[in-house]
């Protein structure tokens, strides 16, 4: 059994160095842990602890930090003044100490850097309050590590927002798609927003609704389709045989419009509603709100779709009259901000040209 002796305080008095004071922690430390102090030593030796959690050498305040990361009975005090201190020393007790409150945590997540807040991510229990927190203040890794522990517990409302946030990095949507619950609300919003890759673990879920099985295999395909509407000048064929396989749809041509392919959008458009190329440019693009609901009707698309295409063309039609070359990036950042007023529900924190965003917040609402 450790004990504290006469010959460790005469060493330290003689030669206090760094190197001697991280030896006498290693020493005291130990005894600590073992309880073998009682009574009045106890008491001392605490206060012994105290002063070393506070020396001016960064390897003394670490050498404590690593060697009380995980005793329960940790002064509460140290804890906070170590979980406080430069990211070597803070990271044990952050990480591990039962010492912290979760008042204590909840105010390193408000002030303090990333690699504090990976650290709380990893910490086994963490309540809704301190997860969510985590969500609306750390980055893609610190996120990405908080979903992949499995006992935090991040609210229904932060799960989409860790989707809206971070839903394209697969550091993120990885972890997120692998929870061991995720709400129906998620699932949904994940679908338009993350990558391939990740679409494939989402649709491995036992969990996983048909319906949204189904949305899965559909958004995966359209994106592919106005990808390769993209790469071809001429969309007829393409919508053609997309037709003749029944996989033309009013939410492709929207795809399409959101992301300012306006060929692949007529022409789809035109095939689903057997009209004349030029009698749907004509409804789109001259005869206003009234000729795009008369589309909508023939193509039977529903009412939050409606809305979504008349912003769209709105959009497309005041670049139109601005003149000059059409440009992509300009008509997506100026209609998703339209569109963003239009659905007051829909938030506001996307990215100029975040369509894949945008539709997933639109299939939430529609």
């Amino acid at each position: 059994m450790a004990m504290i002796s006469r010959d460790m305080v005469q060493a330290l008095l003689e030669n206090p160095s760094e190197e001697n004071r991280e030896r006498s922690v290693m020493q005291l430390t130990e005894v600590f842990k073992a309880r073998a102090a009682k009574g009045r030593a106890a008491t001392m030796l605490e206060e012994v602890i105290r002063i070393f959690a506070h020396d001016a050498a960064v390897r003394v305040r670490k050498a404590v930090s690593e060697q009380l990361q995980h005793d329960p009975l940790l002064p509460q005090d140290v804890a906070v003044s170590l979980a406080h201190d430069v990211d070597d020393v803070a990271i044990p007790i952050l990480r591990f100490s039962r010492a912290l409150s979760d008042d204590d945590l909840a105010e390193i997540v408000a002030k303090e850097g990333q690699t504090k807040l990976f650290a709380i991510a990893n910490r086994e229990n963490l309540c809704e309050d301190l997860s969510d927190a985590l969500i609306d203040r750390g980055d893609a890794i610190t996120v990405g590590a908080l979903l992949s522990n499995q006992t935090s517990a991040p609210s229904e409302d932060g799960l989409i927002k860790a989707v809206d946030r971070f839903g394209e990095d697969d550091r993120v949507g990885k972890p997120l798609a692998n929870r061991s619950e995720l709400p129906y609300t998620v699932m949904t919003r994940m679908i338009a927003v993350v990558s391939d890759h990740v679409l494939k673990e989402l649709s491995s879920r036992q969990d996983l609704p048909s319906d949204l099985a189904e949305d899965i295999v559909k958004q995966a395909e359209e994106r592919v389709f106005v990808q390769m509407s993209r790469e071809n000048k001429d969309p007829t064929k393409l919508v053609d045989d997309l037709h003749e396989m029944g996989r033309l749809t009013p939410n492709l041509a929207m795809r399409a419009l959101l992301c300012g392919d306006i060929s692949f959008f007529e022409t789809a458009v035109s095939k689903l509603s057997n009209l004349r190329l030029d009698t749907v440019r004509s409804l789109c693009f001259d005869a206003g709100a009234l000729g795009v609901s008369e589309l909508c009707a023939k193509i039977k698309a529903p009412p939050a779709l409606e809305r979504v295409l008349q912003c769209g063309v709105a959009t497309y039609n005041s670049i139109r009259a601005e003149g000059g070359v059409f440009d992509q990036n300009r008509f997506q950042a100026r209609m998703i901000e339209r569109i963003l007023t239009d659905f007051e529900n829909l938030g506001d924190n996307l990215e100029a040209n975040d369509v894949d965003s945008l539709i997933g917040r639109l299939r939430s609402v529609g």
